[in-house]
């Protein structure tokens, strides 16, 4: 059954060279690296939601295969971190994602 109480909370998301500037490692080096941001949910729920990301967009350097794993990690009542992870030879110069809440 479903509770008459589960609310849906959503957005969307861009991360890159050019927005966060030297925080932004996934299009430089080699090896695992990542990229952290902090959400705020506008309203706060009474248990940590689940948190769905979809990744809706890429802009990647050509020379090499397209790797990447986007999370929702840190999930609270009140927001959570969402993570972007690349590795090996993998350049990623930004990425569109969105995010959807789903709780009481």
């Amino acid at each position: 059954m479903i509770s008459p109480y589960l609310r849906f909370q959503g957005g969307n998301l861009y991360y890159g060279a050019s927005e966060n500037g030297q925080a932004w490692i996934l299009n430089q080096g080699t090896g695992e690296r990542k990229y952290t941001s902090h959400i705020d949910f506008k309203d706060s729920y009474v248990i940590p939601p689940n948190v769905i990301i979809s990744l809706t967009g890429i802009d990647g350097d050509n020379t090499a295969n397209s790797r990447i794993n986007v999370v929702a990690t840190n999930v609270t009542e009140t927001g959570f971190d969402i993570e972007y992870k690349t590795w090996a030879d993998t350049k990623i110069t930004s990425l569109w994602s969105s995010w959807t809440a789903l709780g009481e």
